[in-house]
């Protein structure tokens, strides 16, 4: 029959057919879902008219890249899994297409599409359920860049990915979604959420201290260098532990001072996390010069 007729018509099943056009759909304007999982659709087209349009299913089809959107602006609900792409190819996303779905779209399921990374959805900014399993995900950084932006992010599926894989792949998404209410199906609760925040601000603190630490023992060895060049610019090289001979020439005479240096006087300094010395000499009796040999 012709299904034009319906001018009323809000839910329409295409699912499971040979259709490879998304065509002739100009009569159904009052349509808000739209089924076309399972044929053999390449691209996303004539769709402009539907502009009530609230949940669209593309599933199984063969589309490379998501666009031709950007006149729908009340879609709440995009299912594009399991792509037919080419050998080595993922899903890309028309940045036009991204920008007019930012405000509307709130369940968005991509898995098993070779994606590699999320960052290009971040302006997905009222996204509240993600389904991005079975794709190549493998850098958390990535992940925590969009988990910043998805601040209503409330359940997010990426089993079988390589990120899964990851050390503490759970618990740093817990920590850094805090509106993520379950994780690859399985529900985070509060008493685990709470447990990783305090785990993670103890480990803050002990980092702090430790570079503190790093830094006072840094000025350390930095006061033990200036100390060594202080000795070593007065030319004294210590004999024992009361006396310096300091030997000069002159001419063809050779004379022979014995300098007594008060280590008493030697004092530290401590301010806050910095040292300091400071080296007095006083008492320097000049011993009885001696002639060790004449020209």
């Amino acid at each position: 029959g012709d299904i034009s007729l319906c001018r009323n018509l809000r839910v329409l099943y295409l699912y499971d057919n040979q259709i490879s056009q998304i065509q002739n759909l100009g009569f159904a304007s009052h349509l808000t879902h739209l089924y076309l999982q399972n044929n053999c659709i390449s691209c996303i087209e004539n769709l402009s008219s539907l502009k009530k349009l609230e949940k669209l299913y593309l599933g199984g089809n063969s589309i490379a890249v998501v666009d031709g959107l950007d006149q729908l602006k009340e879609i709440r609900e995009l299912h594009i899994e399991s792509q037919h792409l080419p050998l080595g190819e993922k899903l890309l996303f028309d940045p036009k297409s991204l920008r007019s779905l930012a405000k509307s779209l709130s369940v968005l399921n991509i898995s098993n599409n070779n994606i590699d990374e999320l960052e290009e959805l971040a302006v997905l900014e009222n996204l509240s359920h993600l389904k991005a399993a079975d794709n190549q995900l493998q850098h958390m950084k990535d992940l925590e860049v969009v988990l910043n932006k998805w601040t209503k992010l409330c359940s997010m599926d990426l089993t079988g990915n390589p990120i899964c894989h990851k050390p503490k792949y759970r618990d740093r998404i817990v920590v850094q979604s805090q509106t993520l209410e379950y994780l690859d199906g399985k529900e985070i609760k509060d008493m685990e959420r709470v447990f990783l925040m305090n785990w993670k601000a103890s480990r803050a603190v002990r980092k702090k201290s430790k570079g503190r630490m790093t830094n006072e023992h840094a000025d350390y060895l930095h006061f033990c260098k200036q100390t060594n060049h202080l000795l070593h610019d007065r030319t004294v090289t210590a004999t024992n532990s009361k006396y310096i001979r300091n030997e000069t020439f002159s001419g063809s005479k050779a004379k022979t001072q014995e300098v007594k240096l008060n280590f008493a006087n030697i004092k530290f300094n401590f301010r806050g996390s910095l040292w300091a010395a400071s080296i007095l000499y006083s008492d320097f009796p000049t011993a009885a010069s001696q002639n060790h040999g004449k020209e």
